[in-house]
């Protein structure tokens, strides 16, 4: 697993413990539409983006669909991230 992937890993399942939700999810898994996270956290997952990953988003368009999954927040990383 690289780096990446397993900080955000760890990151989404921590949001997800704090919304009550304790089982195991895969990296396809929607996250947002299907209402495990809010509004709420996805200002927390930009938060730990932007100090993570050095991502300035006044810089970056999204919408938080882009977060709806691991993998897409993992791609949002490696098509935004000041660290290249």
């Amino acid at each position: 697993m690289s780096p990446n992937r397993q900080s955000v890993s760890e990151f989404v399942h921590h949001l997800l413990s704090e919304h009550g939700y304790t089982q195991s999810i895969d990296d396809d898994d929607s996250l947002i539409l299907s209402g495990l996270l809010d509004s709420l956290a996805v200002v927390h997952i930009v938060v730990f983006l932007e100090e993570t990953f050095d991502i300035d988003f006044a810089e970056v368009y999204f919408d938080q669909t882009s977060f709806d999954s691991v993998n897409q927040i993992l791609e949002f990383i490696d098509q935004n991230s000041q660290e290249r």
